[in-house]
């Protein structure tokens, strides 16, 4: 059996639907799954969802002004061995940032002794000259960044010349040999038979020991003016065609070293005419050509140191000593004459 409500529950239905929608308009419900909840609530509360929290801008993670790449690095000034430099690689918002310096590898990168790298700024006295590029790291609480950089230190002014020797051709091992700026050669001594040729790879150091290649700067002589010199692929090519003693001089800016060749087969270095002596000392004669084994008495009629011959010094000294005789000569005669 069905309740059928009565009139007045059913007025008091009626008032309570009234009642829902003005409160719905109004902006304001009861609570529909609390019985007897007394409190309203707001209709925004109802649906609205936890606030959420801002990320953070692009402006508080460090950055460069440019972009760039192990290929396509922030080129800085060139510096010079031995100068003061400084070069400032901070990032961008990046208050309290740590930096680190790195190789394409990963792996650390050391300053040259005379630097320092700190908060960001590289600053010193470089003495290692080349050329480096590495990648500085900004990190702060809320990211990183990377920036690239390279860096070339050249060498300072040039103090001495050294030169690598080699053999032509040269040596299937790589051996070859070394003068020191100071003329020295190591391993001594340096040869080349007549008519051969020796290849010279000239370089100049610095007071730091720094080295560079300057065959296209370098001016080669030979003490011989026959010997060829001829330049190619940074090399200097010196072929010996002359004397059996000599030295090559090369120099760059200013800055030199002379060190000796022996040439086998070599002629002897031209002695005075008349100089016998140097010419059986090297078995040749003193025109180059073969000697023909000279002996002491084919040498007896000379003064070696002179070249002149012997005679005709003796017979002016002997007509000086008879001029003498004759002045002294008359002198007593005059003095016989007086006393009587």
């Amino acid at each position: 059996m069905h309740h059928v409500p009565s009139a007045r529950s059913a007025a008091r239905t009626t008032a309570a639907a009234a009642a829902v929608l003005v409160a719905a308009a109004l902006g304001v419900l009861p609570a529909a799954t609390a019985r007897g909840a007394t409190q309203p609530v707001s209709a925004s509360t109802a649906s609205s969802s936890p606030t959420p929290v801002t990320p953070p801008t692009t402006a508080d993670v460090p950055s460069w002004a440019a972009a760039t790449s192990e290929s396509s690095p922030q080129v800085l000034p060139t510096v010079r061995a031995g100068e003061p430099s400084s070069a400032d690689l901070r990032a961008r918002d990046a208050d309290g940032a740590t930096y680190s310096l790195t190789t394409a590898d990963g792996a650390t990168a050391h300053p040259d002794d005379g630097l320092t790298f700190a908060h960001g700024v590289l600053s010193g006295t470089p003495t290692h000259a080349g050329t480096a590029t590495v990648r500085v790291t900004a990190t702060t609480a809320v990211g990183s960044a990377e920036h690239w950089v390279r860096w070339t230190v050249l060498p300072a002014a040039a103090t001495g010349v050294g030169v690598v020797v080699r053999t032509v051709p040269a040596a299937s091992d790589g051996t070859y040999t070394w003068v020191g700026a100071d003329g020295r050669v190591y391993p001594d001594p340096l040869g080349v038979a007549l008519g051969g040729s020796l290849t010279l790879e000239p370089w100049t150091t610095d007071r730091f020991g720094n080295t560079v290649a300057v065959a296209e700067d370098a001016e080669v002589r030979a003490s011989d003016d026959a010997d060829r010199v001829d330049r190619a692929d940074g090399t200097v090519t010196v072929t010996f065609t002359g004397a059996a003693s000599q030295t090559v001089r090369v120099s760059v800016d200013g800055t030199a070293t002379t060190f000796p060749v022996r040439v086998t087969g070599g002629r002897a270095a031209t002695a005075p005419e008349g100089d016998a002596t140097t010419a059986a000392r090297v078995g040749q004669d003193p025109d180059g050509g073969p000697s023909s084994a000279r002996s002491v008495a084919d040498t007896a009629g000379e003064l070696a140191w002179t070249g002149a011959d012997a005679a005709v010094p003796i017979g002016w000294a002997v007509a000086l000593l008879t001029l003498g005789t004759a002045v002294v000569g008359l002198r007593r005669a005059r003095r016989t004459r007086h006393r009587a």
